[in-house]
């Protein structure tokens, strides 16, 4: 896959999503399928929007039951099912309709703990949601202990959808997006502009046709899967605390953030191109090789004979490792964005431990093929691909706790939740248009809508009617500036200026 070609790169100057009907590039047959939205220059010169497909929002929950496959494969589909049952009954839906699923797939994946000290993997449940504005919903209702009788403990939630995907595919604002293959929108409108370079004319003819119809205005509309994003393969996951060696792994000079390093070999370029001496390449982390003499804590020799003093003492007492037999068939957090591609697009394969390189095999036995005991928990099938009237295999094998799920205090949670989440998620929704706030007369409001005394009416109810608190009174609501502009002439005339 890294070695696929570049057919086309758009830069990243604004960025939203959209949720459609699934089409042949979304590999899903859900009700509707978030689209992620890129808008700028292109490399074959146009204004170009690029449609990107089969990006879902998730989060993480810790998995605290046992590694065996059949009890984790059961777990997870009954996770699925019952997160997609109080979802649906939170919005009063029919949980089995076809038009109810809210929970593109539940991945087991590990990772290391973010907090604390922690030395091995730690098996997680990734869970996608196939709409985004139902992410701060899920979540909630994970926390509040209503499904599987387990009050989760959530991670990454606080990323929204946006940040996620420009996260995980090494992106950033302003910024170049790679893409591999490409498909056209309306590229018989384009083929009849006569404005067209015959090389630019060429270089589309190279692009797939787009099974779907043209939405903007751009002159350039293209599609691509999330797998045909070749920024991706410029990420390298920095696996150093996965397991505990001493001394410590050297960590890698490679920088963490790219659009750091990219800004510092253009400003290279630039002043290359000037004639100028370019500046030097891009720092690496100081360690205590490159300190120069002195600077010394006064104690540190001290501490530093304590500490092996305490080495020689604990020497032959280190505990085993435990063995973790289920690590090599699960995809690590970084990997698992592939989790729902198609098959010929996904990189990742079960490998040997470090540890046991020959797996469970004995010496001089021949290798044999192994079939991933988690794999139906880690590449879950189509979601929602049943008929109409159809449900899944053992749906009703869900727990939910309806009855607290209905409460008042979870509705006011949802409500505050899904309240900051709209707030948030604003900032990457379209701008509204002029027509749906169109400007009042400069004179004021319609007559009709004037009191006697010149104030505006509202129209709405009384806030104070029915809390049983005491309105305000009139004075604190009246017009307080309708008598002024007398106040002002009499003023003027008693000064001799009118």
């Amino acid at each position: 896959m890294s070695s696929q070609p570049l057919s086309l790169r758009v830069k990243i100057n604004h960025i939203d999503y959209t949720t459609a009907p699934p089409g042949p590039l979304d590999n899903s047959v859900l009700h509707r399928v978030p689209v992620i939205r890129i808008y700028g220059d292109s490399s074959v010169g146009l204004k170009a929007c690029l449609h990107i497909h089969q990006v879902y929002p998730y989060f993480f929950v810790e998995y605290l039951g046992k590694m065996n496959p059949d009890i984790v494969n059961r777990y997870v589909t009954k996770l699925k099912h019952s997160l997609n049952h109080a979802i649906a009954i939170s919005l009063k839906r029919n949980p089995q309709s076809p038009k109810s699923q809210f929970v593109r797939a539940v991945v087991l994946v590990k990772g290391v703990h973010f907090y604390g000290f922690h030395s091995n993997y730690s098996p997680f449940l990734k869970i996608h949601i196939a709409d985004p504005a139902f992410v701060s919903r899920a979540v909630t209702i994970v926390q509040s202990g209503t499904i599987m009788k387990t009050r989760f403990r959530v991670y990454e939630s606080h990323l929204s959808y946006i940040l996620q995907f420009l996260s995980d595919f090494g992106l950033y604002g302003c910024g170049w997006i790679d893409l591999g293959e490409v498909w056209q929108r309306g590229r018989d409108q384009l083929a009849e502009d006569k404005r067209i370079d015959p090389e630019l004319a060429r270089t589309l003819s190279e692009f797939k046709d787009s099974p779907y119809h043209r939405q903007t205005r751009m002159s350039l509309e293209v599609d691509a899967p999330a797998p045909q994003v070749l920024n991706r393969h410029k990420l390298r996951a920095r696996t150093m605390h996965h397991k505990l060696t001493i001394p410590a792994p050297e960590i890698p000079p490679e920088p963490l953030v790219l659009s750091v390093r990219e800004l510092w070999e253009d400003e290279r370029k630039r002043r290359a191109a000037q004639g100028l001496t370019p500046s030097p390449e891009i720092p690496k982390d100081l360690s205590v090789n490159s300190r120069g003499p002195g600077g010394d804590w006064v104690s540190e020799a001290r501490w530093w004979e304590e500490i092996r003093k305490r080495i020689e003492r604990e020497r032959g007492r280190e505990a085993v490792p435990l063995k973790m037999s289920w690590e090599k068939w699960v995809m690590t957090t970084f990997e698992s964005v592939e989790a729902l591609w198609e098959e010929r697009y996904k990189t990742w394969k079960p490998h040997a431990s470090e540890d046991d390189p020959k797996g469970d095999r004995t010496e001089g036995e021949p290798a044999m093929e192994e079939v991933n005991p988690y794999q139906s928990s880690q590449m879950p099938p189509l979601c929602g691909t049943l008929h109409d009237g159809q449900v899944e295999e053992d749906y009703g094998d869900v727990d939910v706790d309806e009855a607290m799920l209905a409460s008042q205090d979870m509705a006011r949670l949802m409500e505050r939740e899904e309240a900051e989440w709209h707030a948030e998620a604003n900032e990457h929704l379209e701008p509204e248009t002029e027509e749906d706030f169109p400007e009042e007369d400069e004179d004021g409001p319609p007559p009709d809508v004037q009191s006697e005394t010149g104030d505006v009416e509202d129209r709405s109810s009384d806030p104070f009617k029915d809390s049983g608190e005491a309105s305000p009174s009139p004075s604190t609501t009246g017009n307080q500036f309708k008598d002024i502009w007398s106040k002002i002439t009499k003023y003027d005339i008693m000064s001799g200026t009118v």
